[in-house]
Parts: structure tokens; sequence; C-alpha cells
């Protein structure tokens, strides 16, 4: 902390590893009390620190925005924990079926595992069939 205060870095994010989840929280309460920023499990023992407002939701928004797209349109892929959020607020989130439970269960979609390419599977069936769709 006080090498990113003293440098005036700019990072957007520092992921943090214990088996120990209390230790984790209690190393993230440490930095909320000496720099403004956001955290979250993305796995049991990964927790993710990063600037406020910075979630894969609000990047998934401003993209949005940008090209004025409906969210609803939107399709999101993730396994985490700190996932969930973007899953939530799309039109479609999928998953592979080895995520946890906890992502499994908010998902619209379970797929293969991630070990098996199964959301590049996914992508390509997918424009396979607006491409068939197309030459129609």
């Amino acid at each position: 902390i006080s090498s990113i205060e003293k440098n005036n870095d700019k990072c957007y994010k520092v992921m943090i590893y214990s088996d120990n989840k209390r230790i984790l929280e209690e190393i993230f309460d440490k930095i909320k009390e000496k720099i403004d920023v956001e955290g979250r499990f993305s796995a049991d023992n990964f927790f993710d620190i990063s600037s406020k407002g910075t979630s894969k939701s609000n990047g998934i928004q401003k993209v949005a925005d940008y090209y004025n797209l409906k969210i609803d349109d939107a399709i999101a892929f993730g396994d985490g924990f700190n996932d969930i959020d973007m899953l939530e607020m799309v039109g479609k989130g999928i998953c592979p079926i080895n995520a946890k439970k906890e992502i499994r269960d908010i998902c619209d979609e379970v797929i293969g595992s991630n070990n098996d390419y199964s959301i590049l599977k996914y992508i390509e069936d997918y424009l396979n069939k607006i491409g068939e769709e197309y030459e129609k």
C-alpha cells in the first residue's frame, strides 16, 4: 500500500491468495482504511481488490451505453464469484459445468467444462447459426 501511495502508481486490480478467508477479509479491511477500493472473492481462496466502480458489470454497462446497445441483448460468460453481478445483469448469463454451484444456480445456461473450450465452441456455434440465418 505504501509503495502505491508513495509512487502515486495507478493500480487497477490486486489479487491476494490465502487458504484462510478470514485473513483475506482482514487484509482487505486494512487496505480500505487507506485506499478507497472495493473487493470481492473471485474464488474460495482468491480475493480481488480494485478501484471503486471497476466491476465487470460496470464495464459491460459502459460498453453498452457507448454503442447504444441493450443489456438484455448481451451474453456474458463467467465462472467466479466476481462474475455474479455481470451474469445477473445481462440478458443471458452462461457458465461452464465446472463452475461452483452458486454460480451455476444463477446462470441462464450451463455449458461444458471450460477445460474443453466450451465457451469457444458456444461462440462458434452461435456465429454459425447467425451466418446460416443471414444466408437464407
